[in-house]
């Protein structure tokens, strides 16, 4: 069937998704419904969304074109329908929802059966002039309009609004807020209510007429994909690096060699995380001359776990740690001479050093418990020996070492 595009955009622009018949310009809540993908689903024209006017007479649900302009809100809806339908090629109505209403006087329940009543009338009235079955029609008796009213009393903004909208909010959940505006100055509010407001809210019923037009999607077009040139390429695998993961290394710490304090230690790696250290200083010098010592010795051995679970035990890591020195140190008139023992814990980070694959670089810091215990001297030179002055021992946590280590792994 060959369609009139001008003539179906034209209708498009003309005829609305959504066909309100309400007592206010505000849209009510809609329920979607859902459609094959093969559809697009036209909410509105222009953005745009056109209103009409249907009122009911007070407990009345007769459809009376006389009432408050009725007649042409009715020509114009079926005015709409009539478009709709003319042209099955473009547009398909699938569904109908109507929802009643009805204004806040009387009882609730008589206004609930009234509400109902009234959109059934208002379904009657389309069914005949489309002649759809009852299975296209959703029909809803929605009750009291209270929420029209509040969005009207919200616009009034008058004193009398205003207190109107305080014994609304302010009435339970469940009650019904006309006994409180009744009461209220012996009625005086609620008669400013009926005068200015109620007579507008007999009572609208929402029309929703859901269609679709159909869309032709075009076949996608075949996407060309060049084969690839066969090119002669020579892969050069990489070395592997026999320290990755490693199993043992060497280390020395450059804090030391500034103290003139030879050291030298090895690694041990264990599982994914650990790490076992064993590390030892040592410098045995006599000056002769001036009868001065530069003797240290140490050893120490620590324990390690890695932050990062990959074998590759670097980042930052943690520690326990312990160690044993002993030690005769005399630059000037007095000397000490003794030892020292104790432990504690460790920390610092590893990184991969330069260019060179297997060098990495240590900084780290220790911390915990001393137990020193050492002896007093002076060099006295008529006997060629040291005379001892006291001894004494020291307990204390502190500050134990610093690392600026150089490991080279295997």
């Amino acid at each position: 069937m060959h369609v009139n595009m001008k003539r179906v955009n034209r209708l498009t622009t003309l005829s609305l998704l959504f066909l309100l018949v309400t007592v206010s310009a505000s849209a009510l809540p809609t329920k979607p419904y859902s459609f094959s993908s093969k559809y697009r689903v036209v909410e509105t024209a222009g953005d745009t969304i056109e209103t009409w006017t249907i009122q009911f007479r007070v407990n009345s649900t007769e459809i009376d074109p006389e009432v408050n302009g009725n007649a042409i809100a009715l020509r114009e809806v079926k005015q709409r329908i009539d478009e709709l339908m003319a042209h099955p090629d473009a547009y398909t109505i699938t569904g109908i929802r109507i929802l009643g209403y009805a204004s806040p006087e009387g009882p609730l329940a008589l206004n609930e059966t009234l509400a109902t009543n009234r959109a059934l009338a208002l379904k009657n009235h389309i069914q005949g002039i489309t002649g759809y079955s009852d299975d296209r029609f959703e029909v809803r008796g929605c009750g009291e309009n209270w929420e029209e009213l509040i969005q009207m009393l919200k616009a009034d903004g008058s004193e009398m609004a205003n207190k109107a909208l305080e014994i609304i909010a302010k009435t339970p959940e469940g009650k019904d807020p006309e006994v409180p505006l009744r009461q209220y100055k012996k009625g005086e509010l609620y008669k400013y209510l009926k005068d200015n407001y109620l007579y507008r809210l007999r009572s609208a019923s929402t029309i929703q007429f859901i269609h679709l037009i159909p869309i032709e999607e075009p076949e996608p077009e075949p996407v060309y994909v060049p084969e690839p040139e066969p090119v002669d390429t020579v892969v050069e695998l990489a070395e592997e690096c026999g320290c990755r993961p490693p199993t043992f290394g060497i280390r020395t710490n450059a804090l030391n060699l500034v103290l003139l304090i030879p050291s030298l230690g090895g690694e041990f790696y264990i599982g994914k995380q650990w790490a076992l250290m064993c590390n030892g200083t040592y410098r045995w010098k006599v000056f002769s001359g001036a009868k001065n010592n530069h003797n240290v010795s140490t050893i120490s051995g620590e324990l390690r776990r890695f932050f990062r679970n990959d074998k590759s035990f670097e980042g930052w890591y943690m520690g326990l740690y312990g160690r044993y020195g002993e030690y005769d140190i005399k630059y000037g008139d007095t000397g000490r001479t003794g030892y020292v023992g104790g432990g504690g814990f460790s920390a610092g980070y590893v990184f991969h050093f330069n260019k060179l694959k297997c060098l990495y670089a240590e900084l780290g810091a220790m911390a915990g418990f001393d137990h020193m215990n050492y002896r007093r001297y002076w060099y006295y030179e008529p006997t060629d020996c040291n005379v001892f002055d006291g001894h004494r021992i020291i307990n204390r946590f502190q500050l134990t070492g610093l690392n600026a280590s150089l490991v080279w792994r295997f």
